[in-house]
């Protein structure tokens, strides 16, 4: 397999009396990979990706105000990803993997505003933070049974970063060194030919493992919006003349806002039940669906700000709505 893949975007974000900017960001990439079968049961894939990258990014702050500040952000970058996976098959139902593989998040720059606590004055503060890299290993387990009408699939990684992109003082900051490794066990079964459940379990754990030159003390911390444990079940009921009816149920533990780890910015830990029912044929489908049935709360994040007050994310309420899809085939 050969492929290729360009992303081109040109955008305002303009705030008429905080914020004008500009941002041109432009992504080619070419990417490969091939199969060898080594014998009946033994597979071996190797890959890679070549990507470039450039981005350019003017920013005012405070446009025409005493508290006026700049940003300028241009860089290109040309990385080399590569991947390898092989792949034993235990049986007719079974198959398992272990991989290894790179990966990057790309840098940029940001434009922050500081509150002086004594003069109340606010003024902007230019800042860049580099690329996050990782290197993942994996191994894993695909089964089905029971004539395929149950399947289950798990995933064992360890992921280690460099320069790890984190939310430090409500700034992006690269933390030089980094890892993470978890368990993730998803099942699904047709209970009859027309119902069909599934339900997932994600096991997360974090560390710092070289903390910053200014703060060295977040060594041994953990990530931040890293969850230690997730769940998510869900349905899907079929009936008669192409209708249907499904859910979902969602948990997200908690977990922290910064890498500093300050409780204060403790966040997560909370449920989300999802509904949703609706007709589909081989051209139309038309769903009516809640989402966050019963209206929980769901803090995403809370940051103090200056010691002053408190930033936080919340979720999306209690929605509801329809869409109305068309297959072209």
């Amino acid at each position: 397999m050969i492929g290729a893949y360009y992303y081109d975007r040109d955008q305002d974000m303009d705030a008429q009396t905080s914020m004008k900017a500009k941002d041109k960001l432009r992504t080619t990439s070419l990417y490969g990979e091939t199969t060898f079968r080594l014998n009946p049961q033994w597979s071996l894939s190797l890959g890679g990706r070549v990507e470039r990258e450039t981005q350019r990014r003017d920013i005012t702050g405070g446009p025409g105000t005493q508290r006026e500040g700049q940003a300028h952000y241009d860089i290109g970058e040309t990385l080399f990803l590569p991947k390898a996976e092989i792949s034993y098959k235990y049986s007719p139902t079974t198959t398992l993997g272990a991989s290894v593989r790179k990966g990057y998040n790309a840098g940029g720059s940001g434009l922050d505003d500081n509150t002086d606590k004594v003069t109340k004055v606010t003024t902007y503060a230019y800042y860049t933070y580099d690329k996050e890299e990782v290197t993942a290993y994996e191994l894993s387990s695909r089964s089905t049974f029971l004539n395929e009408r149950v399947s289950l699939n798990a995933n064992a990684f360890f992921n280690q970063y460099t320069d790890y992109q984190a939310i430090l003082n409500r700034r992006f900051t690269n933390i030089p060194k980094g890892e993470s490794y978890g368990l993730e066990v998803e099942a699904k079964a047709r209970v009859t030919p027309k119902l069909t459940v599934s339900a997932g379990v994600g096991l997360l754990d974090t560390k710092v493992t070289q903390g910053t030159a200014s703060m060295p003390d977040i060594k041994g911390n953990q990530f931040n919006y890293a969850p230690h444990m997730t769940i998510n079940l869900g349905f899907k009921q079929r009936l008669d003349r192409g209708f249907y009816v499904g859910g979902s149920l969602n948990r997200i533990g908690s977990y922290y806002s910064e890498i500093t780890n300050d409780r204060a910015a403790t966040a997560g830990g909370y449920t989300v039940v999802n509904l949703n029912t609706g007709y589909e044929d081989a051209r139309w489908g038309v769903r009516a669906y809640v989402n966050n049935l019963t209206n929980r709360n769901q803090l995403v994040s809370q940051i103090s700000v200056a010691g002053q007050y408190v930033v936080g994310v919340v979720g999306a309420p209690r929605t509801v709505g329809v869409t109305v899809d068309y297959r072209f085939n």
